[in-house]
């Protein structure tokens, strides 16, 4: 799968870190569950104070595949953090990709 690399890496890079809150954790892990709520609380976590948890719901909503929230991501292009701004940027090309129907 295309992308997928990127994602996992990414995905690592998060974990790796010591200072990496459970919130961002759950916001990784979350990244999965289809249930409706957990959307929102992605939603949630992409304004939360600490940059690694909005970094970690980016991921989330990126590899979620649905074009339809690549809207959510478009605030944080212009975070305070290159990290969430950088997974911003790239979960947006991404979305739009699969959108465009270049990615599966």
């Amino acid at each position: 799968m295309p992308g997928l690399g990127e994602g996992v890496a990414s995905m690592q890079e998060i974990l790796a870190s010591s200072a990496v809150p459970g919130r961002a954790a759950a916001a990784l892990l979350l990244g999965a569950d289809r249930n409706p709520a957990t959307i929102e609380a992605l939603r949630d976590a992409l304004s939360d104070e600490d940059s690694s948890v909005r970094a970690a719901a980016v991921h989330s909503i990126s590899l979620r595949n649905d074009p339809a929230l690549k809207i959510e991501l478009v605030p944080l292009l212009t975070d305070d953090k290159q990290s969430v701004r950088l997974r911003a940027a790239a979960g947006y090309l991404r979305l739009s990709a699969i959108e465009a129907g270049r990615v599966k």
